[in-house]
């Protein structure tokens, strides 16, 4: 599966002082240190298990479980928020 940042739906979007916000066509999101780094990660597709790896590589290991299984977790988030897209 890869994972894109949802240009269509994106309008805007601001980080400053480790807070990144995102101004989508029907809300805005303030996205955690995790979710801006999806954001950062995915202006073009991008494979979920090179973003987990990525996100491994910036943050270290989840508490519990994989870091596949907790990239998909926050991509769940950020596609129900309008922020990501999926795609086989």
């Amino acid at each position: 599966m890869k994972v894109q940042r949802r240009q269509d739906q994106v309008v805007d979007w601001l980080s400053r002082d480790g807070e990144t916000i995102v101004l989508a066509r029907r809300s805005i999101v303030r996205l955690s240190d995790v979710g801006a780094a999806v954001f950062a990660l995915t202006e073009r597709p991008v494979d979920i298990e090179d973003l987990a790896r990525g996100l491994e590589a910036e943050f270290g290991p989840p508490g519990s479980g994989s870091a596949l299984a907790a990239t998909t977790d926050a991509v769940t988030e950020l596609v129900r928020h309008g922020v990501v897209r999926r795609s086989e």
